[in-house]
């Protein structure tokens, strides 16, 4: 399970979902699972090694996918189509509830973020299964990266708080507590690539992402096929991949990926401005300024 895909509750609690957050590419028809009108898809996942399931209790567990992660038709198809009316050509996806009494039961990824120590020294990288190329590359995507969380901190901090296109483009209508929030975050960001010891993993070998982290687990960012393949910097580039992944850390940010891509990204931001500044993706697009935005 790779996704926070489902609703779950213990004891009428919300259950943290510790499961890895990914950076995929824009979804192509070849990533659809299609399902006709009455049929059924049977496919067996691991709910606790995804979700914090160590308390023993009533669980209610619901599948629940958001309008913004339903696709019905090919990305092309809405090249020429406004953002605006892309939600109303989604639903979301949801189950029915159901109630399991369960018995709490250990979580690897939470046993491990457990044992890890936090490490407050200057910035060190270290790597695993990495070649030299590779380490190479990842040094070079940092300090881009570093520029860019510099530059999307700088603009918020020392543009007039309003309604910027830059702003409104990838965070929605502008609010100025939410301007706030993203000058802390895009803070938050810089002091994690400058300041903190970051462990890159090159040893993914998922072809359609781009990079994953565990939100508890910083500082450790898995490396995967398409990071290898994307240009430095721009649209999609190895240093907005960087930024994408340290706001998810909860100590850095703590965003989910509410959206992917960048037209899914202006629609987010569009139609819930809510999730958009709590969206990896939104931040990425807003620190890459691809097209450039004032």
């Amino acid at each position: 399970l790779n996704d926070p895909l489902f609703k779950v509750t213990c004891n009428n609690v919300p259950v943290n979902y510790v499961g890895p957050l990914i950076n995929r590419r824009e979804p192509t028809i070849e990533d659809m699972i299609p399902l006709e009108a009455g049929k059924t898809k049977i496919i067996q996942a691991r709910l606790s090694s995804a979700y914090d399931m160590t308390k023993t209790g009533i669980y209610s567990i619901q599948y629940d996918i958001p309008t913004e992660r339903v696709v019905f038709k090919h990305a092309r198809t809405f090249e020429s189509t406004l953002v605006r009316v892309i939600n109303k050509r989604q639903s979301g996806l949801q189950s029915n509830n159901i109630e399991l009494t369960i018995e709490g039961r250990p979580n690897r990824q939470r046993e491990q973020s457990e044992n890890m120590k936090v490490v407050r020294r200057a910035a060190t990288l270290s790597y695993v299964s990495c070649s030299t190329s590779q380490k190479f590359q990842i040094t070079t995507a940092v300090s881009w990266a570093l520029k860019y969380a510099d530059n999307s901190f700088n603009y918020l901090n020392k543009t007039k708080p309003r309604g910027t296109n830059r702003y409104k483009t990838w965070f929605g209508r502008f609010m100025l507590n939410n301007w706030n929030t993203q000058k802390i975050h895009f803070r938050n960001i810089k002091n994690a690539l400058s300041s903190k010891r970051i462990t890159f993993d090159c040893g993914c070998n998922e072809l359609s992402f781009y990079a994953y982290v565990y939100r508890d687990q910083p500082y450790i960012i898995h490396l995967c096929p398409l990071f290898w393949s994307t240009p430095m910097t721009g649209t999609d580039s190895k240093a907005g991949t960087l930024i994408h992944e340290a706001s998810h850390f909860s100590v850095v940010v703590g965003t989910s990926d509410h959206a992917y891509g960048q037209m899914a990204s202006i629609s987010l931001a569009l139609n819930t401005p809510s999730k958009a500044i709590m969206n990896g993706d939104s931040h990425e697009y807003f620190a890459e300024n691809l097209p450039v935005l004032l």
